[in-house]
């Protein structure tokens, strides 16, 4: 089962690629999609000091690397807590139950966007608006495709080397397609991971494509498991 209610829930449930045969699961697009979206380049935070009682968040865009420690915790009744992570220079991440709730930096980022969790605190369906595409009250399900194995860019492989840690595979599926959508071709095949740990189902990293061209990758770290 999944927590829904730990204090350092970690954006969880986002797209996957792969490079290898052994993740037959997953579709070529999302390989492509992230292989361009990760270049050389960018900043190297793996060295990055860390207070010792406080979570952090190493989050990779295209265009822009940032640690992000958690600030807030927001309990509301009868849902999971939404968590606030903030840079150094004010960009500001939310999250609930390990899914993207919010962001003031990234693009393409989907707006309102609201989940629902099946009783074992998996993912069952997201609603979003993205005006972009004149797109409001969208709502995709997620299908579970499984366990994957591999590590398919340098931050998945830092993820794991955590303890006990799996990977997991969703796709979304349109619930309610727009009679006249003419946005982003390939909502309805997003294709989202999450590493866990077995042992608690912490998450742990996640990768998640907004768009097939446009992806964001997470890594959950502390002081005592500096990954």
């Amino acid at each position: 089962m999944f927590a829904l209610n730990r204090l350092m829930l970690f954006l969880g449930v986002l797209p996957l690629l792969c490079s290898t045969s052994a993740c037959t699961n997953l579709s070529g697009a999302a390989v492509k999609g992230v292989q361009a979206a990760f270049g050389a380049g960018q900043p190297n935070l793996q060295a990055a000091p860390l207070k010792p009682g406080y979570a952090y968040l190493e989050v990779h865009s295209p265009n822009a690397q940032a640690l992000l420690p958690l600030i807030f915790e927001d309990k509301l009744p009868g849902q999971a807590p939404i968590d606030t992570w903030v840079s150094n220079d004010g960009q500001v991440l939310r999250t609930q139950a390990g899914f993207l709730a919010s962001s003031s930096g990234l693009q393409n980022y989907w707006q309102n966007v609201h989940y629902q969790f099946n009783a074992d605190g998996t993912p069952a369906s997201v609603q979003f608006d993205l005006p972009s595409a004149s797109l409001y009250g969208a709502k995709l399900n997620f299908v579970n495709l499984g366990p994957v194995t591999g590590t398919y860019t340098p931050l998945m492989q830092r993820a794991a080397k955590a303890p006990n840690i799996a990977f997991n595979v969703w796709q979304t599926q349109w619930a309610n397609k727009p009679a006249h959508y003419n946005g982003p071709a390939n909502l309805n095949k997003l294709q989202f991971i999450v590493g866990y740990n077995t042992s608690n189902y912490m998450p742990v990293y996640g990768l998640h494509c907004l768009q097939a061209n446009y992806c964001v990758e997470y890594l959950l770290r502390t002081a005592a498991q500096n990954l």
